[in-house]
C-alpha cells in the first residue's frame, strides 16, 4: 500500500471515490493517506466500543493522537455516531490527561495501554480522587496490564482493541472477555506466512484481511500479525469470528546456516503445542540455538524443558537447548526470535 501510493498518487489506485465525494482524508505518521467516506462509523469503532460498556451516558475522554494519527479521528467519528460526548486530549501528557479526567469527570477512556497503565499507576500512587473510569478501551489486551494494578480498581473493565490505519478496527476484546471478536465488515483469514494458503482452525497463521469498502476495497492485505482462530463461543453471545489476538509477527525470520529457515509461527508451535508453556524467545548465537521458556502458574516446571526441545525438533527438524526462564522475565510484546550471531 505504501509503495502503491508513492507510484499512482494519491491513493495507489485503490479508492474507487472522486476526492470530492469524500468527507475527509487522514494522511498518517506512516505517509499512508486514509480516505473517509460521508457515513459515520467509517472505522467500525462503535462495536468496540459497545464491547466494552461505553454508552451515550459516558463522557469519554480520548487520548489518541489527531496530528499524523488516525485513531484519534476513528475514536472521535465513532463518538459522534453514538451520541457519546468526547473529550479529545491527543498528545497530551499525562498530567494534562488526568486533569481532564479529573476535572471533567470522565466515565470513559479510549487511548494507549500505556498511557492508560501510567493514569492508573499514578491514580494509585498519587491516592487520587475522583477518578471515575470504569469503562477502557485500549489498543492491547487488557491482559497487558498488571493485574495487582487491576485489582486497585475493581469497578474498572478494560477491554482491548486491534486497529490499523487503513482497516480500522480489526476486532475487540468484548467486557469480560480475553478472545478478541473480529470485525463484522471485515473477511478474516489465518494464512501460512508467505502462502495465502489458510492453516487449519486453532493453528497459529498470519492474519489476512479484506475490507470490502465503497471507497476504498481491500483484497486480502497480509498484515504481518500472527494469530490464530478460537472456536469456543462468544461468552457475549457474539457470533462472528474469534481470534487470539496479537501473538507475534510473521516477519520474524532465522535462516541458518544449512538452509533452514525458523519463523516465529514454529515458536508459537511450542507454545500451542506443550500446556505448560506460556511465554516462549528462540535465541541465536555462536554457541547455537537456545530455546527460552517460562512456565505458566501452577504448573511444574519438571521436564517441561524436554518436552519443548523436542516438540521445537519436531516442527523444524534442528536441535535446540530449551532453558526454563524466571516467570514474567520474557514480555508480552517481545520478539519471538533473536538473533545475536553477530
Amino acid at each position: 500500500l505504501y509503495e502503491a501510493q508513492d507510484l499512482l498518487p494519491p491513493f495507489g489506485g485503490y479508492v474507487t471515490t472522486p476526492i470530492a465525494d469524500l468527507r475527509k482524508i487522514i494522511t498518517s505518521v506512516t505517509d499512508i493517506r486514509v480516505p473517509v467516506g460521508r457515513f459515520g462509523d467509517w472505522a467500525m469503532v462503535v462495536p468496540a466500543l459497545q464491547g466494552a460498556g461505553v454508552t451515550d451516558k459516558d463522557l469519554l475522554l480520548n487520548a489518541y493522537s489527531f496530528d499524523g494519527g488516525v485513531f484519534g479521528h476513528m475514536i472521535q467519528d465513532a463518538s459522534l455516531a453514538m451520541g457519546v460526548r468526547s473529550i479529545a486530549v491527543g498528545d497530551a501528557s499525562v498530567e494534562q490527561i488526568m486533569a481532564s479526567l479529573i476535572d471533567m469527570g470522565a466515565t470513559a477512556f479510549a487511548g494507549p495501554a500505556d498511557t492508560f497503565i501510567q493514569i492508573l499507576e499514578k491514580v494509585r500512587d498519587e491516592e487520587i480522587e475522583g477518578f471515575m473510569v470504569e469503562k477502557a478501551l485500549i489498543d492491547q489486551s487488557f491482559e497487558f496490564i498488571d493485574p495487582a494494578l487491576l485489582d486497585e480498581f475493581p469497578n474498572l473493565y478494560p477491554c482491548g482493541c486491534m486497529m490499523a490505519d487503513m482497516f480500522g478496527v480489526i476486532a475487540y476484546q468484548p467486557r469480560g472477555e480475553r478472545a478478541f471478536v473480529c470485525s463484522e465488515r471485515l473477511i478474516v483469514e489465518v494464512c501460512k506466512p508467505g502462502t495465502g494458503a489458510n492453516v487449519l482452525p486453532g493453528e497459529v497463521g498470519e492474519l489476512v484481511l479484506t475490507r470490502l469498502d465503497k471507497h476504498m476495497p481491500l483484497f486480502r492485505i497480509s498484515t504481518g500479525v500472527l494469530t490464530r482462530v478460537l472456536q469456543d463461543p462468544s461468552p457475549s453471545g457474539r457470533t462472528n469470528t474469534k481470534i487470539q489476538g496479537w501473538m507475534g509477527s510473521s516477519d520474524e525470520l532465522l535462516h541458518l546456516d544449512n538452509g533452514t529457515t525458523i519463523t516465529g509461527a514454529d515458536v508459537l508451535g511450542v507454545i500451542e503445542a506443550i500446556e505448560a508453556v506460556d511465554r516462549a524467545l528462540l535465541q541465536m548465537d555462536p554457541s547455537g540455538l537456545m530455546l527460552n521458556i517460562t512456565v505458566k502458574e501452577n504448573f511444574e516446571e519438571f521436564g517441561v524443558a524436554t518436552s519443548a526441545g523436542r516438540e521445537f525438533r519436531n516442527l523444524t527438524k534442528e536441535e535446540a537447548r530449551a532453558v526454563v526462564r524466571p516467570a514474567g522475565s520474557i514480555g508480552f510484546f517481545d520478539p519471538l526470535i533473536v538473533d545475536r550471531r553477530d
